[in-house]
């Protein structure tokens, strides 16, 4: 490799990275403290991975009509993706503990609410509620940010979230029996108050980021297009996951099939997250995030010419393994093309917004006798992540070489 004397591999210079803060020396965040982080983190997001039961109950119920609940879905992630991105933008760390109350507060309230709640005042509910779990999420997206082994963070932190909200999935079916469909609000509320003593916990401030230097903005454009590819890489997944049961039914795949191939999917981004764990501090974090896209779009030709069961079940593995490789990785990358942290602070809300946006815009391609033609503007999603990838490890390589 051709460089400075003494330089690292790109691949691996993110394993050194320096953090920069305001405070040259600050205090170190303990275990405990990182855990209640994430733990609130987790409980903020439970109702991500529940939303088709706890939606479908109340569809079912007809107390939400089909656009209501696509409604509900998109409010809850937009709200989420929206305050937690412009909290991380425009304020510092400060009186954590109140900031989590809050957030807690208005989750609990939020669901609770939902009991009574039909039509437009549930989606209503769901809005508040993630406006509050908004809250909860840039907590935690601070902790991971200033965190010396991001990587490994943001790794546990995909795979706590996938193994909480598949535990809670699965006790919603007996917690109906008694409470029909509010189990899943009830439950919801009930997970988060359980949270509440972790307020205790976490750090009651994090230390600040150091500010831009004079005549700079506070984001780069290595940063915003990293950025942006964080907002397609999600965009382009949730795009695809939310038609995963149709799409397996038009590959052949049996209704139990069906189910079972989500159902491993979801195990497999528990995978996905221990093998970051693993090996993510030592992956290039640019080329693998380059590596996922194309990955997916392998998965979405798997899912355009599956013609059984069997071929669909090859892709939505594929697809579960390479969701929480891509949530873990894109806090390292936004670190190696930002040093200062600012992008991998907005990362988490970045995210969200792609989720929020995906359905829509693969969605309009979609008729109610065909959902195949999703996956064409997904494949677009997915090749503009690389594009925009690439263009913000550009400037890094330029300077390592």
């Amino acid at each position: 490799m051709t460089g400075r004397p003494g330089a690292v591999a790109p691949e691996l210079e993110t394993r050194f990275e320096p953090l920069v803060l305001a405070d040259p020396a600050p205090r170190p965040m303990p275990p405990g403290a990182v855990f209640a982080a994430l733990a609130l983190g987790c409980a903020a997001l439970l109702m991500l991975g529940v939303q088709p039961a706890v939606l479908g109950a109340l569809l079912s119920a007809h107390r939400l009509t089909v656009g209501q609940l696509t409604q509900a879905a998109t409010v809850e992630m937009l709200a989420l993706g929206v305050v937690s991105g412009i909290m991380a933008g425009f304020l510092q760390h400060r009186r954590l503990r109140l900031w989590g109350a809050a957030g807690c507060l208005g989750l609990v309230a939020a669901n609770l609410a939902g009991f009574a709640a039909s039509g437009e005042a549930f989606v209503a509910c769901r809005g508040v509620a993630g406006v509050a779990g908004g809250i909860l999420v840039w907590i935690v997206s601070g902790v991971i940010a200033r965190h010396p082994t991001a990587v490994r963070l943001a790794a546990l932190f995909a795979g706590a979230q996938s193994i909480s909200q598949a535990a809670l999935a699965a006790a919603l079916p007996f917690i109906a029996t008694a409470l029909g469909a509010n189990a899943g609000v009830a439950a919801l509320a009930v997970c988060i108050a359980l949270c509440v003593p972790l307020l205790l916990i976490i750090p009651a401030d994090l230390p600040d980021l150091a500010k831009p230097e004079p005549g700079r903005g506070a984001l780069s454009v290595a940063g915003v297009f990293g950025l942006m590819a964080a907002f397609l890489m999600m965009a382009g997944i949730v795009g695809v996951w939310v038609f995963a049961d149709e799409l397996a039914r038009m590959a052949g795949a049996s209704p139990a099939l069906a189910s079972a191939a989500i159902a491993a999917s979801l195990a497999m981004q528990v995978g996905g997250a221990v093998f970051m764990v693993a090996v993510g501090p030592k992956a290039p974090p640019g080329r693998t995030y380059i590596g996922v896209a194309a990955g997916y779009l392998l998965v979405l030709a798997l899912m355009a010419w599956a013609h059984s069961g069997a071929a669909f079940m090859v892709a939505a593995l594929m697809l579960g393994f390479l969701w929480n490789i891509a949530l873990s990785i894109s806090t390292p990358l936004l670190i190696q093309i930002d040093p200062t942290r600012r992008a991998a602070m907005l990362a988490a809300g970045a995210q969200l917004l792609g989720g929020s946006a995906g359905p829509m815009l693969t969605g309009l391609f979609a008729t109610d006798t065909n959902v195949r033609p999703v996956l064409a503007p997904a494949a677009v999603i997915f090749v503009g992540v690389m594009a925009c990838a690439a263009v913000a490890i550009l400037p890094r390589r330029a300077r390592t070489t």
